[in-house]
C-alpha cells in the first residue's frame, strides 16, 4: 500500500538515482536538500556582517522549506524509514 502512495507523489520526469528503488525517489525533497546543501556550503563566517545575516537567512528559510516538505512527503518519510538515515543526504 505505501508503495502505491509512494508513486502517486512521485515525478516521472526527473529519472531515479535508485533504480531499484524507484518509489523512493522524491524530486521535490531532493532539490530542496541540494538547495540546502549548496547554500551551506556557500556560507562562512570571514564575509562581512551583512552578508553573513543575508546568507543566515537564505538559509534559514530555505531548511524551513526542507523541513515542512519533510513533515509531510510520504515519500521522504519512507526513505527515512527504509534506508534507515536521513533522506537525500550525499
Amino acid at each position: 500500500m505505501s508503495h502505491i502512495v509512494a508513486h502517486q507523489h512521485s515525478n516521472a520526469q526527473i529519472p531515479s538515482p535508485h533504480p531499484g528503488k524507484d518509489f523512493l525517489f522524491c524530486a521535490d525533497g531532493f532539490d530542496l536538500a541540494r538547495r540546502v546543501a549548496m547554500l551551506r556550503a556557500g556560507f562562512t563566517l570571514d564575509s562581512s556582517p551583512r552578508r553573513n545575516a543575508g546568507c543566515a537567512r537564505t538559509l534559514a528559510e530555505a531548511l524551513r522549506r526542507h523541513h515542512r516538505h519533510f513533515s509531510c512527503c510520504t515519500v521522504c518519510v519512507l526513505r527515512e524509514v527504509f534506508d534507515g538515515g536521513k533522506p537525500h543526504k550525499r
